[in-house]
């Protein structure tokens, strides 16, 4: 889009001053001819509409993050192939979590991002991800990890639980290996799930924090005041709560509704005091532009309405009033028609 000798044009073509603003990311066009201005912005609109068909951007869920490695490569390898096989630039940010494909053409751009959804697909079929719930965990990783070890030797991959995501384990391997290692990891949660019966809700991932508390504090005293064991599945955004009678099963759902109600309060109010704010600012603004008023309350204009001798809008001058008998008809000391 910001091509020096496109811009060039536009502003040739349209008689306007066109520059890029690199720090608001925009583009400034200026002219004394309106008409020029509407110009040089319709030219950019399609420029922008013609360069957005030459550029895909894919976007990656933060639990996605794992991909970006396989997506560039050792020491940058599987990125600089895929631009060279396709003839395509690819910028990758960490930061945003995005890869921007680029290219001279819609069909170059169409071809490697199916170059790069391969690579995608391809990578997922070789790492999983499981959920396991906390209260499962133990039993799952065994005494010593005895469990665990045996069930990554059997199946000949890496099994890992994720520091980060401590209901979360990670099996990586070859494509065949991981698909077996998988099936066997959640036949054996469908019979653990079996004999541990719960009740389980959805959660928006907003409420997940105050849900927790502070190191797990808040669903820990909930857990002791019902007897029940609560898991939270923050990739799946659901909780389970297990253990127990159902009337202390509902305790413990009635508790964690009643820390969502508190939240939802909190955003409305926040939500409030935000606008509040925004009011009284707008009011002091207003209050600060105003133009001073006259005895009656009626704005005083800053300048007169009408300059001195001029029309609005004509280019005719204004005669002034007769200025007869305005002035002494014979100056004082001289005498009209003599020179003495």
């Amino acid at each position: 889009m910001n091509d020096p000798a496109a811009i060039a044009k536009i502003s040739a073509d349209s008689g306007s001053t066109v520059s890029f603003d690199r720090d608001l990311h925009c583009f400034q066009v200026q002219s004394l001819k309106p008409d020029s201005v509407f110009q040089a912005t319709e030219m950019l609109k399609a420029r922008l509409s013609e360069c957005e068909k030459l550029v895909v951007v894919v976007r990656l869920d933060a639990s996605d993050l794992w991909l970006l490695p396989k997506i560039i490569g050792k020491g940058g390898e599987t990125v600089k192939e895929l631009q060279e096989e396709s003839g395509c630039k690819f910028d990758i940010s960490k930061e945003e979590l995005l890869v921007a494909i680029s290219g001279e053409s819609e069909d170059a751009v169409s071809t490697a991002k199916a170059s790069l959804d391969k690579i995608i697909e391809q990578a997922r079929k070789e790492c999983v991800f499981v959920n396991i719930p906390d209260s499962a965990m133990s039993a799952f990783i065994g005494k010593g990890g005895t469990n665990i070890r045996q069930l990554a030797e059997d199946h000949d991959v890496d099994i890992k639980r994720l520091q980060k995501e401590p209901s979360c384990i990670r099996i990586q391997g070859d494509e065949a290996s991981v698909e077996g290692a998988h099936v066997a990891v959640i036949a054996w949660l469908n019979n653990w799930e079996a004999s541990h019966v719960g009740k389980t809700v959805e959660l928006e991932e907003a409420f997940i924090p105050a849900i927790l508390g502070k190191q797990g504090s808040t669903v820990s005293t909930i857990q002791r005041a019902t007897r029940c064991k609560i898991d939270i599945y923050c990739r799946g955004l659901t909780l389970t709560v297990r253990g127990g009678d159902e009337l202390n099963c509902n305790e413990a759902l009635n508790k964690v509704n009643e820390i969502i109600d508190e939240e939802k309060k909190k955003i409305l109010e926040r939500g409030a005091e935000i606008l509040e704010n925004k009011k009284k600012k707008n009011v002091l603004n207003e209050s600060t532009e105003a133009p001073d008023s006259d005895s009656n309350g009626h704005s005083q204009p800053e300048f007169a309405s009408c300059p001195v001798g001029l029309t609005i809008g004509e280019s005719k001058v204004i005669k002034p009033n007769n200025t007869k008998n305005q002035f002494a008809s014979r100056p004082v000391g001289l005498t009209i028609g003599e020179s003495k």
